[in-house]
């Protein structure tokens, strides 16, 4: 849904593909959705730590859940009621089975996929991915700086040899002009005796 030129989405397209990921989200999880923050204004460029390519970020939506799953062992109240319990909650299977919720609602709704199967998984932290990109930044910036410090470096040194070359060639032309003085002998030999 998204340009990879020039990172503009079809903002009404994207609209309604939240909608139906928070109409999926208040199905799956009942009353412990509480909330969905869609975040339009944080798309940027940056460098991707795996491929490290310019890449650019992705509108995103922050999702507010109370990690409750309902009750349905015999020491647990009964299944329309929820208890807490985080570890259950954030499974990889229960995770894995969100995801691929969104990812069969994406593609009957939109033919398109939300899951893609290519990317590595990042185990690590948004903060610290951050931290490496802005990192490469730097550095990549540094290396240009230097580039441009060492063009300039050469550009003057060129400057400097042409004005050099041209000194040279004006010494030689100098040394020239004062070595080859007339030859009196030749120069009367040239001209014609006229006698008055």
């Amino acid at each position: 849904m998204m340009d990879e030129k020039t990172g503009e989405y079809d903002y009404d397209r994207v609209c309604q593909w939240f909608r139906d990921v928070g109409k999926l989200m208040e199905d799956r999880y009942g009353p412990c959705f509480i909330d969905m923050d869609v975040h339009f204004d944080e798309v940027h460029m940056y460098i991707e730590p795996l491929s490290q390519k310019y890449t650019w970020s992705r509108v995103h939506a922050h999702v507010a859940l109370i990690p409750a799953v309902p009750g349905n062992t015999s020491d647990d109240p009964p299944a329309e009621e929820y208890v807490l319990n985080a570890k259950k909650f954030s499974s990889r299977e229960a995770i894995f089975a969100t995801n691929n919720l969104i990812h069969e609602m994406t593609m009957d709704r939109y033919g398109m996929a939300y899951l893609k199967g290519k990317k590595k998984k990042v185990s690590d932290s948004v903060e610290h991915m951050k931290a490496i990109s802005a990192k490469t930044l730097d550095e990549r910036e540094e290396k240009i700086k230097k580039r441009e410090e060492d063009l300039h470096k050469r550009e003057e040194e060129y400057q400097e040899l042409i004005i050099l070359g041209r000194r040279v060639k004006a010494e030689q032309l100098s040394d020239g002009i004062t070595k080859k003085k007339p030859d009196h002998d030749s120069t009367a030999r040239r001209l014609p005796n006229i006698n008055y």
